[in-house]
């Protein structure tokens, strides 16, 4: 397997896993225990984060196909 096959996979991996934790940011039971702009501010930088993952994946992904 290429590197680059490697990085559609592993931007694939952390970006929806990045989302999935985003997501349990949410409900998370300590969730009272901090302040909700703190708790918004994390959540969005996971988020930004994991969609830009996501992103790479997608545009990796498109590349190797046009490739073949």
């Amino acid at each position: 397997m290429d590197s680059g096959r490697w990085v559609v996979i592993i931007s694939f991996f952390l970006g929806i896993g990045g989302l999935l934790i985003g997501l349990g940011v949410i409900s998370f039971p300590w969730k009272e225990t901090i302040s909700k702009e703190h708790r918004e501010k994390e959540l969005k930088k996971v988020v930004k984060t994991s969609l830009l993952l996501l992103l790479l994946g997608a545009v990796r992904l498109v590349a190797m196909i046009y490739n073949y």
